[in-house]
């Protein structure tokens, strides 16, 4: 990845895009560089957001029922878990 990023946002994309959307305008506006599919997807989906969640400094997910059911999210969190555990720095929000 060219560019790091300093922030990923998980969400369920149907329910959440609009609030994701200005959550990722906010942080733009000051500089702060966000990474949220779909806007960012790139080649291989999946290996796309593990190496993105690698390599973030935050985390933040938009929690609502759908997300809370949502495969692609479940393993966004699990991904960002994994960093916690082997005790890298990225923040959760």
């Amino acid at each position: 990845m060219a560019e790091s990023i300093d922030v990923f946002i998980s969400h369920h994309t149907s329910s959440c895009l609009k609030f994701t959307e200005a959550i990722c305008h906010s942080l733009e506006e000051k500089g702060i560089r966000v990474w949220y599919a779909p806007r960012d997807t790139k080649d291989s989906y999946a290996k796309n957001i593990v190496n993105v969640i690698n390599e973030c400094k935050v985390f933040i997910l938009v929690l609502n029922h759908e997300s809370s059911e949502s495969f692609d999210v479940l393993n966004e969190i699990n991904c960002v878990s994994e960093r916690i555990r082997r005790k890298e720095p990225v923040h959760v929000i």
